[in-house]
């Protein structure tokens, strides 16, 4: 039988009818059912189930959240915000997914990407701005007939 990997094996269960008040750090793997008031920190991957919630900030190397977090998410990996997943706050992922029926507000960074230069593609034209060109009169062909 081959070794599993501490992102895939769970180690730490939040039940469902539990409500946790203080940071939670675990060496392996989570999955929260219930309620955890604080920071959950995890040397792999971090899941919530569909009616859970975190409050405070979830720092894991992988993220899959079907619950409620309102905090901050800090995935050195992939976080992956399922159908049910509601999230408030800021997000700062390696790689992230987000499936039809997630909600997020907040701010979300990619580590490592940077994006320089996004050119001005209002108007499809190269060296006027939109309100360059929104500005311009319009002639209705109608009227002067």
């Amino acid at each position: 039988m081959a070794k599993e990997n501490n992102t895939t094996s769970t180690n730490t269960i939040v039940g469902p009818n539990t409500v946790l008040t203080g940071n939670l750090s675990v060496s392996g793997s989570i999955l929260v059912y219930g309620t955890v008031i604080g920071d959950v920190t995890s040397e792999g991957l971090v899941r919530t189930a569909k009616d859970s919630l975190i409050k405070g900030t979830v720092d894991a190397k992988e993220a899959v959240i079907d619950g409620n977090l309102d905090g901050k998410l800090q995935v050195e990996g992939r976080a992956t915000l399922g159908g049910s997943a509601r999230l408030v706050g800021e997000m700062k992922v390696g790689v992230l997914i987000i499936e039809e029926g997630a909600k997020f507000s907040g701010k979300c960074k990619m580590a490592g990407s940077k994006i320089d230069n996004i050119p001005d593609i209002g108007n499809g034209q190269t060296g006027k701005s939109a309100t360059t060109v929104a500005s311009q009169p319009v002639v209705d062909e109608k009227s002067e007939a």
